[in-house]
């Protein structure tokens, strides 16, 4: 039996991961090994469409300009223009900025996994004038995969504190017809959330629940806000319940669960 609410909910879980910071590049942009052309090339209806949706929001500071394909020197670089003031950002912007960046470019779909492509992001002033260079090269991602964190221990402590200051306020927050975020948890390196399904669930039908458990994993090493948390030594837990508060399934992510992720 396929559950409608599994798609939404993942979905919305993740979206409560996303980050907000970055940290400047110095010096010259590393160059990839220039991608296989036919797969760079396979790149460029994505990018001549996203072109001509332009600008376009990424969140609330943030908005695309433009994306430039380089198959000749191996680069795809997305050119973002901030829509506040640098100088109202949080001094930490950058650098989790950064380690979001290198999240998703070495996720499984990143295109510096995917394509061996060395991903750039130009932000700019809402004046146009530069203010931060990220970059993610191959060899970024298999430090990653290696066990370099992308966080240290007390900036993973201060991301997952900031995370639940966030979202509590919100909730409870209903995630889909039968979904409910009820709360959430921050321990030492572990993020915990936990929901409440709108029916109840027999004893009996639970293992048809945790039977879905590998899939989730799955789709959750996948994003890129949970592989931040995961590959800086967190965890990630999602509990559940059923309208009666009775324990339905568990299902905790970590690094290890991803590293071998397709």
């Amino acid at each position: 039996m396929r559950w409608p609410f599994r798609s939404r909910r993942l979905a919305a879980a993740a979206a409560f991961l996303a980050l907000a910071a970055l940290l400047p590049a110095a010096g010259q942009v590393p160059r990839a090994n220039p991608a296989p052309d036919v797969q760079c090339r396979a790149m460029e209806p994505y990018v001549a469409d996203a072109n001509r949706a332009m600008p376009r929001a990424v969140d609330a500071t943030t908005e695309d300009v433009e994306i430039r394909l380089d198959c000749v020197s191996g680069t795809i670089t997305y050119v973002k223009r901030l829509l506040v003031a640098p100088a109202t950002l949080p001094e930490d912007w950058v650098r989790f900025r950064q380690a979001q960046h290198t999240a998703s470019f070495c996720s499984p779909d990143g295109a510096s996994i995917r394509y061996g492509l060395v991903g750039i992001d130009e932000y700019r002033g809402p004046d146009g004038a530069p203010f931060a260079t990220l970059t993610t090269t191959p060899a970024d991602c298999a430090a990653v995969e290696a066990g370099t964190p992308l966080l240290t221990p007390a900036e993973l402590d201060a991301y997952l504190a900031r995370r639940v200051e966030e979202i509590g306020p919100t909730l409870p927050a209903g995630i889909d017809e039968v979904t409910t975020l009820m709360a959430v948890f921050h321990g030492a390196a572990a993020l915990v959330y936990f929901y409440q399904l709108g029916f109840s669930v027999p004893e009996a039908q639970r293992p048809t629940f945790e039977a879905t458990a590998g899939d989730m994993r799955a789709q959750l090493c996948a994003d890129p806000g949970v592989r931040l948390v995961l590959f800086s030594g967190g965890t990630v837990t999602y509990r559940y319940s059923d309208n009666a508060n009775a324990p339905v399934f568990s299902v905790a992510v970590t690094a290890a669960d991803c590293a071998a992720a397709p």
